[in-house]
């Protein structure tokens, strides 16, 4: 009796366990690994007070619900790399929730455990689960989408059609690349068998919806990734993907769960069929749409197609539980210990920022002296370098990069013989970022090297230091 209501307990609430423990386990590691620059230039706009966000508006693409709501938590509980994380790890825990408790009750216990094992060993889940950005949003506010699209096909209620229209229109709002699979789930809703005025009413919202994004959307701002990212090809479509994936065993497992699922759906269950169409739509169909568009308009990376990756680990799900449909509960359990033990090293993975600022400053501070002038380059690193450097400024200083002047810090971009008619340095430490965009010939170096004499260099995570003295 006891054995049976445990199992019950396990059977309908095993998800919140999986929930809690990627919650601790993933705490633990927020502030672990150095915030870079797309990350604190969301801090630092969205601590200042709200007319600051007017910074961000008028220049990011991306639309402004994730920086409403970082607004409001920063503001609620700190402006730190801690707080601002746990923000993004608290929407990955929902969408584990929401698609685990899904998947439990119209797949059954082995396709939901399955889904949780693989969603929370993934080191790419781990990674935008701390990542100050809006990914994690967008993965939560699509899949709810997709569920209850998937929910109006069947039931066809008004209640399932609100909630699928509403969060679509709220997914608009929080990632450029939401309009894919929304976009995606519009061409659906078309093809089947609903009442016209769903259908006009779907899109007529969404349209009036979107009304005040693409008023202030500029063609400078559509185009602001191009200066970085380029048009991509066939090669950077197997890059990208295998990014999402992290490693070969998950690529290789999207694959065949993708054929998998849909040999069973034709073969043994076509009752399913909708459901695995509208699946593999979204998660396939959003590549082929973004590598489309970004013939034109470069929005192709990996992080940007996040949403992405819970169809697969759903479709993976889903294809497990039907190939193990006949055998034994037992051999059922090996199942699930046979993916545990495969995947489950990815729950401890620490993921690392491709920007190790914080390295940086904490080596300047054990050398730094006070004959020694820091050069920051490019200039537009002054928020991650300045989070570390003087969080006190860097919380109430919005004129940061003057407030850190006085203290032997500049940031530039080009060095010229105009900026040392000011500035007289006996020593230097020149810090490098982004190079191969900002200085792709070394012009900087080479201009230090015709009037100082180099010492030293070390590296961190993305960024390399230089040590000079003034030549005799």
């Amino acid at each position: 009796m006891l054995n049976s209501r445990l199992l019950d307990i396990f059977r309908n609430y095993h998800f919140w366990g999986f929930a809690l423990l990627f919650l601790i386990v993933n705490f633990l590691k927020l502030d672990n690994s150095s915030m870079y620059l797309d990350e604190a230039y969301s801090l630092y706009y969205t601590q200042q007070e709200f007319t600051g966000l007017s910074s961000i508006f008028a220049r990011e693409a991306n639309p402004p619900l994730y920086y409403i709501i970082l607004f409001g938590w920063v503001h609620t509980f700190g402006a730190s790399v801690l707080t601002g994380r746990l923000l993004s790890l608290l929407f990955s825990t929902i969408l584990l929730i929401v698609a685990g408790r899904w998947l439990n009750k119209r797949f059954g216990l082995l396709s939901s455990l399955i889904f949780c094992l693989l969603y929370i060993s993934n080191p790419m889940v781990v990674d935008m689960s701390m990542e100050m950005r809006t990914f994690a949003l967008t993965a939560l506010l699509v899949f709810l989408s997709t569920t209850y699209f998937i929910s109006y096909y069947k039931k066809k209620t008004t209640q399932s059609f609100l909630l699928f229209a509403g969060f679509s229109l709220v997914a608009l709002y929080s990632h450029l690349n939401a309009v894919f699979p929304i976009g995606l789930l519009g061409m659906l809703l078309l093809f089947t068998p609903t009442k016209s005025i769903y259908k006009i009413g779907f899109f007529a919202l969404l349209a009036l919806g979107t009304l005040p994004l693409l008023y202030f959307l500029s063609d400078a701002k559509l185009t602001s990734t191009s200066s970085w990212l380029g048009v991509p090809d066939w090669k950077a479509m197997k890059i990208e993907f295998f990014a999402l994936g992290s490693s070969w065993l998950y690529v290789i497992l999207f694959l065949l769960a993708a054929i998998v699922s849909y040999l069973i759906v034709k073969l043994k269950k076509p009752e399913y069929k909708f459901t695995w169409v509208v699946f593999i739509m979204l998660a396939v169909g959003s590549w082929f749409a973004s590598f489309t568009v970004s013939q034109v308009i470069p929005v192709f990376q990996a992080k940007y197609l996040y949403f992405t990756l819970p169809f697969f680990l759903v479709l993976v799900a889903i294809a497990v539980h039907y190939t193990n449909q006949n055998i034994s509960p037992r051999l059922k359990g090996i199942v699930v210990l046979a993916f545990a033990a495969t995947f489950a090293n990815g729950i401890f993975s620490w993921p690392v920022k491709s920007e190790d600022w914080k390295g940086v400053v904490d080596y300047i501070s054990e050398t730094k002296t006070e004959n020694q002038l820091v050069m920051v380059a490019p200039g537009y690193m002054y928020r991650p370098f300045g989070y570390y450097f003087s969080p006190e400024d860097f919380s109430q200083r919005p004129d940061l990069v003057e407030a850190l002047y006085p203290k032997g810090v500049i940031f530039i971009n080009k060095l010229s013989d105009e900026l040392f008619e000011y500035i007289e340095a006996k020593e230097i430490i020149y810090v490098l970022s982004h190079q191969q965009v900002v200085d792709p010939n070394w012009d900087n170096m080479k201009f230090l090297n015709d009037r100082y004499t180099y010492l030293s260099e070390k590296s961190f995570a993305g960024i390399r230091t230089f040590s000079f003295e003034k030549s005799p």
